[in-house]
């Protein structure tokens, strides 16, 4: 086989030729493709991945704000419920309080009315009592009973002590009678007796006026400067009343 040597350089050189040709024509131009493509695809995928990562980063951001809205409200819903437990264990405690405020106040109350009821029972038993021995003393008494009294009367002034004399005498104005109250008629010798110890208590003898005054039911009062000695039966009964109706008062 004749091989003509012109003719393979031509071939060779067309074979290369071509193959430039198509190197920078064809395949260059595909590489060029292929490698944009592939840098396309791989940032695409660096994107993607980029994307995704943001997307877990995301999600788990969510999910830490969800655990902490969800811890949020566990502890409001605890604290409301200790505040709400606090607020009906402090009303319960004003409400026990008022109650125990409103029982004390109704036993005091109770208690006054029951003093009270108490006292003025006492008092108009002992004002009953005081109206029946004013009535046995009025039917009892008689002179005797009454000169007893005008005794009693003289002792209290002749018992007077030196300072209460002096003061008598101070208080007590010139030609200023002494007054005698009297249940009953006075005699002569009961009225000289008191006379008599009026003269010693003052150191002279006053005029006496006397006065018939039958609420004293037995015996005599003397007003004299101010001051009065009562030595009847009535006085005692109007002191006793007085007495019992400041207890009952101050009750």
């Amino acid at each position: 086989m004749n091989i003509h040597l012109g003719t393979f350089v031509f071939q060779i050189v067309n074979f290369v030729v071509v193959a430039f040709i198509l190197h920078r024509l064809l395949y260059r131009p595909l590489y060029e493709a292929i490698d944009r493509r592939r840098q396309a695809t791989l940032a695409a995928q660096t994107a993607a991945d980029r994307a995704k990562q943001d997307a877990e980063a995301l999600r788990a951001g969510l999910e830490a704000e969800r655990a902490e809205a969800e811890r949020r409200r566990e502890q409001w819903v605890r604290d409301a419920h200790r505040q709400a437990e606090a607020e009906a264990e402090r009303l319960l405690d004003d409400a026990r309080r008022r109650a125990e405020r409103q029982s004390d106040e109704a036993a005091r109350q109770l208690a006054e009315r029951r003093e009270q009821t108490l006292a003025a029972v006492r008092h108009e038993i002992v004002q009953m009592a005081l109206d029946t021995t004013e009535r046995f003393l009025r039917q009892s008494a008689d002179r005797t009973l009454h000169r007893q009294l005008i005794a009693r009367l003289v002792e209290s002034l002749a018992a007077v002590s030196a300072d209460d004399r002096r003061q008598l005498s101070i208080g007590r104005s010139p030609g200023e009678p002494a007054v005698v109250e009297t249940a009953e008629e006075l005699d002569g010798e009961g009225l000289e007796a008191i006379g008599v110890a009026v003269a010693q208590l003052l150191g002279e003898r006053p005029p006496i006026d006397v006065k018939s005054k039958p609420a004293l039911v037995s015996g005599v009062c003397l007003r004299l400067g101010g001051h009065v000695w009562d030595a009847s039966l009535g006085g005692s009964l109007e002191a006793a009343g007085r007495k019992e109706g400041k207890e009952v008062a101050h009750a």
